[in-house]
């Protein structure tokens, strides 16, 4: 009964007083009673010593021992009859005080114990019922003896209703998936005598029907003999771990799945994360990197001494973001690097930029073949660039640049690797309605990309039973040339592999071929201009020819026709005749000579300028009844090449003006040269005109801007009725035109 005495301590200064009072107590009672403890002196002063030794401890124990001693003495002894003996009475004391006092002691011990033990339990108590966590105690039978708050509040029962249950009525779970009931670990660790933890997917199923994630354990409890007397549940809401395992999980399957390699290091430097892509792009770390904690050099050694390392480390210590791109030998790749520092640590992504770096160097070859297709002229040049730098770009081993005829032909005009078994001559012809890729290409208005062998024979099986054996060819493009809705060809392509063609890839070979159909369409149009330039320039040459030669000419024959017969009457009007002949015939020389200078332009360049201006004063004979006269000063030097074409075509001009406007008799040409000059001077005694009313017509324009091209100083002087003279004025260094015969 004692043991369950309640521990609850006096304050010091009611102690002794409760100790006195006891023993004061039991005084009374003695006395006043005396028949009924006359034979028990000291049976009162027993309980009086062990209610002060409980409550006031060892001191008030042993004071009320020591009262209860002089009260005997003092107090009973007068009162007892017969009297006892003294020695008896010694005896009798001594034994009480040593009794009592053993027992003050026992007691003060027993009393510091269950202090302890109260404490202990208190703090067990509190301890249990403050942590987050739910606690529920059985005994060696599966009844719960104990619950905290936490514990009633997750299984929605009381404490008081939940105590001597058994634990399977309160603390009912089942398995998330199957939704079968799972057996309590606390019963498992009865059985078993272990700590047994709790499988995933438990749901916890209150007693208002409430489910939760949970994670616990259970534990047999043992005495100081490792006896079993009871077992401890537990166990925790785990909707926290679980949100954070499923984001955890998440961002794992995230990070897995985007194309970026991604790699983390916490504050300490230690690498904890790399997605699989990461390790794809030569960031693996070594195994067991994140279960150790491996810092960067011993998780990556393979970076140690690159440039990723050295911005890793700059990063770490400025505490900036940094980003650069690399070309990695190892991968055959290019990359781009993104280092991020953050609060919790270091993070870097790695691009495969591998395919923007082809597309930026194919846009860079691509300019460097439209500044090509820009600066040629025909077609046939054109071609061969697009089949030389073209096909390299993209990668074709052998194809054709085919223009499309009026007849509806396509016609080769450039082409590159094809296989010398095809190469026949004249070279294979198709027409526009043939069943081949181009042609079916150049009809639908459409590129037509065939990206491997079994497509190219499912589609075209002629073509690849005849093509395949010499040309080895594993895919193939057919492009259309379309400028403006017109149609002028198209561009066949085959390549040694198969292709897996990106919708960039397919927009670039596209981009090639409107650029290349843009310059074939420029150099057809050239072309063609050329050609009516050539036929205009015939044409002209003929009328001048019939204008002048033919009339020279037929003058000169009638003249002659008419020689014999004018001999026989007047020889000296026949030797003037022949004369006449002679003139007639040499002014169509000189305009043949003409005639033949502008044909070929070269030739003008090459013939000496005094050599020019004789061929105009011949011919200006020839058309004209006029006397002209050429003159020349100075030592003839060589002219560049365009002051030279300028000078004679400013003379051409002004003799073809004397000639059509001045109605003069007579004119002269002054060639003039110095140390490092020419002047030419064209003279005529003509009509002449007002130069201060006359802006443009008669050729002046013309005379102005051929001056200009060659920064010459030209000179027109004229009036009514006095002739004109033009002179121009050159200036400037010898020319390094081509040697003159």
């Amino acid at each position: 009964m004692l043991n369950n005495l309640p521990y609850n301590p006096l304050p010091v200064k009611w102690r002794y007083p409760l100790a006195f009072a006891c023993i004061a107590i039991a005084v009374i009672v003695r006395f006043s009673f005396p028949n009924i403890f006359r034979g028990a002196s000291f049976i009162l002063f027993w309980p009086a010593v062990i209610i002060s030794t409980w409550y006031g401890g060892f001191g008030p124990g042993v004071f009320a021992s020591l009262l209860a001693a002089l009260a005997s003495i003092f107090l009973i002894r007068p009162t007892l009859n017969p009297q006892l003996d003294n020695n008896v009475i010694f005896v009798q004391l001594t034994l009480f005080v040593l009794m009592t006092v053993a027992i003050s002691w026992f007691y003060g011990v027993r009393k510091k114990v269950d202090e302890l033990t109260y404490r202990q339990q208190e703090w067990l108590r509190i301890t249990l019922t403050s942590i987050g966590d739910g606690v529920i105690a059985t005994d060696p039978k599966g009844r719960i003896v104990f619950m905290n708050p936490v514990a009633a509040e997750m299984t929605g029962w009381k404490v008081e209703e939940a105590l001597g249950k058994k634990i399977q009525d309160v603390f009912y779970i089942i398995n998330e998936i199957t939704h079968q009931p799972v057996r309590i670990p606390i019963m498992e660790a009865l059985e078993y005598g272990a700590v047994v933890g709790l499988a995933n997917h438990t749901i916890l199923i209150s007693k208002d029907g409430t489910r939760r994630p949970i994670m616990d354990s259970g534990a047999p409890i043992r005495d100081a003999d490792h006896e079993m007397i009871g077992a401890v549940l537990v166990f925790r809401d785990g909707t926290p771990q679980r949100d954070a395992a499923r984001v955890q999980e998440t961002l794992e399957l995230v990070m897995a799945g985007i194309d970026e390699g991604f790699v983390i290091f916490d504050n300490e430097g230690h690498f904890t994360y790399a997605n699989p892509r990461a390790s794809q792009m030569g960031l693996e770390a070594r195994a067991g990197s994140r279960e150790r904690l491996l810092k960067l050099d011993e998780a990556f050694p393979q970076i140690i001494g690159t440039r990723l390392h050295d911005e890793i480390q700059q990063a770490a210590a400025d505490k900036t973001n940094h980003s650069f791109e690399e070309y990695v030998e190892s991968k055959d790749s290019w990359y781009e690097y993104r280092i991020y520092p953050t609060r919790s640590g270091l993070g870097i992504f790695v691009l495969d930029i591998t395919e923007r770096k082809n597309i930026e160097q194919k846009i860079a070859l691509l300019q460097q073949l439209t500044t090509a297709l820009t600066a040629a002229v025909s077609t046939r040049e054109i071609a061969e660039i697009v089949a030389d730098q073209g096909f390299r770009l993209l990668g074709a081993h052998m194809g054709s640049i085919n223009l499309l005829r009026d007849d509806n032909v396509f016609e080769i005009i450039g082409r590159r690797g094809i296989p010398k078994e095809l190469l026949v001559d004249p070279p294979v012809q198709f027409k526009l309605s043939d069943a081949v890729p181009l042609a079916d290409a150049v009809r639908g208005r459409q590129p037509i990309f065939i990206q491997n062998a079994e497509e190219y024979k499912e589609r075209y099986p002629k073509v690849y039973e005849t093509f395949h054996p010499i040309s080895r060819t594993e895919a193939m493009i057919a492009l259309p040339m379309i400028v403006n809705e017109d149609i002028i060809g198209g561009i066949a392509m085959s390549f040694p592999k198969v292709l897996r063609l990106t919708a960039q890839e397919r927009q670039f070979m596209q981009t090639l071929g409107q650029q290349a159909a843009q310059a074939l369409k420029r150099a057809l149009l050239s072309e063609r201009t050329q050609e009516m330039a050539a036929i205009q320039e015939r044409q002209r040459l003929a009328q001048d020819l019939h204008d002048s030669v033919s009339q020279a000419l037929f003058s000169a024959t009638t003249i002659a026709q008419a020689v014999p017969l004018t001999w026989q009457k007047n020889p000296e009007k026949a030797m003037e005749q022949l004369r006449q002949v002679v003139q007639i015939n040499r002014a169509a020389m000189g305009e043949m000579r003409i005639l033949l200078l502008e044909l070929r332009p070269q030739a003008i360049i090459k013939t000496p300028l005094n050599n020019l201006l004789q061929h105009l004063i011949d011919a200006a004979k020839g058309r004209a009844m006029i006397d002209a006269d050429l003159k020349m000063q100075g030592k003839e030097f060589e002219l560049p090449s365009e002051t030279h074409v300028a000078l004679y075509r400013l003379a051409q001009e002004s003799v073809n003006n004397i000639l059509k406007h001045s109605h003069a008799t007579e004119f002269t040409i002054d060639l003039r040269y110095g140390n490092d000059h020419v002047m030419l001077e064209v003279r005529d005694n003509g009509v002449g005109f007002d130069t201060t009313q006359v802006t443009g017509g008669m050729g002046l324009s013309n005379l102005r801007e051929r001056a200009e091209d060659i920064n010459a100083q030209l000179d027109i002087t004229s009036a009514p009725g006095k002739g004109t003279t033009i002179r121009v004025n050159w200036s400037g260094e010898p020319g390094n035109g081509e040697a003159k015969s």
